[in-house]
């Protein structure tokens, strides 16, 4: 055993960390919520929080100011783009970037990257020789939704089913776009049923 361990075993042991860690209640000088911190383990001095600790802690834990106390931005609102309004928009206006699930084939399933979240095609078997494609608008989609392979239920309400026929691609070979207009039995104004195969 050394100099150093002696006396970190005689000295400042005692000094340190006497018991388990006492938890405190603050309150926030900007919003005046309660945050909680661990106190100092001092074991004979008490270190109070002052308010630009309290103020970053609630920051930290609440997330509804800066660390500084000063108001977040507002949050921006996303476009939203009505699928009624694309299909019948002119045909240089209605194509929309296909995004694939890794390096899957588009024939597994894809995502039409239409604001707010997208439309996401999952691939199923519509008979004996038929492939088609369920069709769900999505909730939200993070790019790590996009690793690997397509999800068999995807997050979001499902609009319907199309035939693998029915879709029109930039580029069969290697799609980078699609062509709205073939969604158009999913465009039906609200109230209405559109005819969905």
């Amino acid at each position: 055993m050394s100099l150093t361990d002696v006396i970190a075993r005689v000295f400042v042991r005692p000094l340190w960390m006497a018991g388990p860690p006492k938890v405190e209640q603050w309150t926030c000088p900007t919003c005046g919520r309660t945050v909680s911190r661990t106190s100092p383990a001092v074991k004979t001095l008490w270190v109070t929080a002052d308010a630009a600790e309290r103020t970053a802690l609630c920051a930290r834990q609440h997330g509804f100011h800066h660390r500084d106390g000063s108001a977040l931005p507002p949050e921006e609102r996303q476009a939203r783009v009505r699928l009624a309004d694309l299909v019948v928009a002119d045909e240089a206006e209605r194509w929309v970037p296909v995004a694939r699930y890794g390096d899957h084939p588009v024939s597994e399933g894809f995502v039409a990257l239409l604001a707010p979240a997208g439309l996401a095609f999952v691939a199923v078997a519509g008979g004996p020789q038929e492939i088609g494609f369920e069709v769900h608008e999505l909730t939200r989609l993070a790019a790590s939704d996009l690793v690997g392979a397509p999800p068999a239920a995807p997050s979001g309400r499902l609009l319907g089913r199309l035939a693998a026929a029915d879709l029109r691609f930039d580029d069969p070979t290697r799609p980078a776009a699609l062509d709205v207009a073939c969604l158009a039995p999913f465009a039906a104004p609200v109230g209405t049923t559109g005819s969905v195969r």
